[in-house]
Order: structure tokens, then C-alpha cells, then sequence
């Protein structure tokens, strides 16, 4: 039995409805489940934890240094280093050293 246009555009349209409707709910759902997912340690920790483990709470005689790696050349380039530069005279704890990587 063939069906009629005007039914076949009918069931087109509940096709294109149902699929809409599931597409919908499957991202609700993923998106319920990712944020009711295990309650695992994340790594944050309240400060008191750092200085546990550390022994002390006093502060390094030296300051610390990062070795902080960068894609950047031409304008860009020349805006890290300036930026690097800045935050390392504005603070006497930690120093920057900026490595470009712009050969990988």
C-alpha cells in the first residue's frame, strides 16, 4: 500500500521530531551524568596541605624558577617576553624563564 504525500510529509516531520527530541535528551543525560560524576580528589588542596608536606611554612631563601615554554615569534613573541619581563620585576618569589618553542 503506498501512502499518500501528504502522510509521508507527516511522518517526515514526526522522523525529524523524534530524532530531535532523542538528540536532546541524550545531551541532557551526558550532561547529567558529567556533573554528577565521582566525587575523586581533584588535586585542590586548602594550603595548609602544601606547607604539611613541605615541613615548614616558612618561605624559600631563593626565589623558585619556572621554566615557562611558549609557540610564539615575530609581534607575539616580542609581547610574551615584554609580558614575562613585567611580571618578573613586578615580584621578587618567583622568576619566570621563557623558553620559545617555536621550532617543534
Amino acid at each position: 500500500m503506498k501512502l499518500s504525500q501528504a502522510s509521508m510529509k507527516w511522518r517526515n516531520k514526526l522522523k525529524l521530531r523524534w530524532r530531535g527530541g532523542m538528540s536532546l535528551v541524550l545531551a541532557a543525560s551526558f550532561a547529567l551524568i558529567t556533573a554528577c560524576g565521582s566525587t575523586a580528589d581533584s588535586g585542590t588542596g586548602t594550603g595548609s596541605d602544601a606547607t604539611a608536606a613541605n615541613g615548614s611554612g616558612s618561605a624559600p631563601s631563593s626565589p623558585v624558577e619556572i621554566e615557562f615554554w611558549y609557540g610564539l615569534g615575530g609581534n607575539l613573541g616580542d609581547n610574551m617576553k615584554k609580558t614575562i619581563d613585567a611580571f618578573n620585576a613586578s615580584q621578587n618569589e618567583v622568576v619566570v624563564k621563557g623558553i620559545v618553542q617555536a621550532d617543534y
